[in-house]
């Protein structure tokens, strides 16, 4: 049996947590799922309304680990062969109800390393509004508001960089799997709802997705890959979508 493993770090924000795990179990009944394992960076008192259920699994943490060191640490307790990074302000309709099944389907061949849903907030072929012909897309990047990874492709291209600033994270393992050989597809079947900026805006403020953070996003990406990497990564000509300011 196929095990999937569901990370979401979390900091103070039970108003979208609660909501959020409520949604992955109930539409969840697929045998695939082994944990949904929450990342708790802020106080044991912001889990308000948290499910008590034998496949969520909370690891409170002393101190504040950012996005990407939740999402370090959530692997370190995993085992699954599958993993989806998530954010705490995303929720799963009933529509969506076979999320899992559908996005895992796309993994048969072993050259898919990553898979991602469309959203109502997320930029480039994600987005709900962006043209495409067919059902499932072969993108240069996915999101990581909501993204299903194997494990073995992520841990062959290095895993999580915690050193970007702010955030980019998504764009960096998306470029790292790509150079490993793996391709990043988008099932435009799968719908997940995203609140978007719940954690950012309330604890960076205006400087959250301003265009000083975009650019120290951007400069890092370019130091680490390249202009034309990155470029060839954001800028999706065939279908005219242009992300991150770029």
């Amino acid at each position: 049996m196929i095990h999937i493993d569901i990370i979401i770090p979390s900091f103070n924000l039970p108003e979208y947590l609660s909501p959020c795990l409520n949604s992955i179990l109930r539409n969840s009944d697929s045998d695939e799922l082994n944990r949904v394992i929450v990342i708790n960076n802020g106080t044991p008192e912001s889990l308000l309304g948290f499910p008590s259920h034998p496949k969520v699994k909370l690891y409170q943490q002393e101190k504040n680990l950012g996005w990407e060191g939740g999402l370090k640490m959530g692997l370190a307790v995993s085992e699954a062969p599958f993993v989806i990074f998530m954010n705490d302000d995303t929720f799963i309709p009933r529509a969506s109800h076979e999320w899992l099944d559908s996005m895992l389907r796309l993994f048969k061949s072993e050259h898919v390393g990553a898979v991602g849903p469309t959203s109502n907030c997320v930029m480039g072929g994600q987005a709900m509004g962006a043209f495409f012909d067919g059902d499932v897309i072969e993108s240069p990047f996915l999101v990581g508001f909501c993204v299903m990874l194997r494990r073995e492709a992520l841990d062959k291209a290095g895993g999580v960089d915690d050193t970007l600033p702010n955030h980019g994270d998504d764009i960096d393992f998306s470029i790292r799997l790509r150079k490993s050989g793996y391709k990043l597809l988008i099932d435009r079947n799968t719908f997940v709802f995203h609140h978007g900026f719940k954690t950012g805006e309330r604890v960076m403020g205006a400087y959250w997705n301003s265009m000083e953070m975009q650019d120290k996003t951007n400069h890092s990406l370019i130091r680490k890959h390249g202009l034309r990497e990155v470029l060839a990564t954001l800028v999706l000509p065939k279908y005219g979508v242009y992300t991150n300011g770029l």
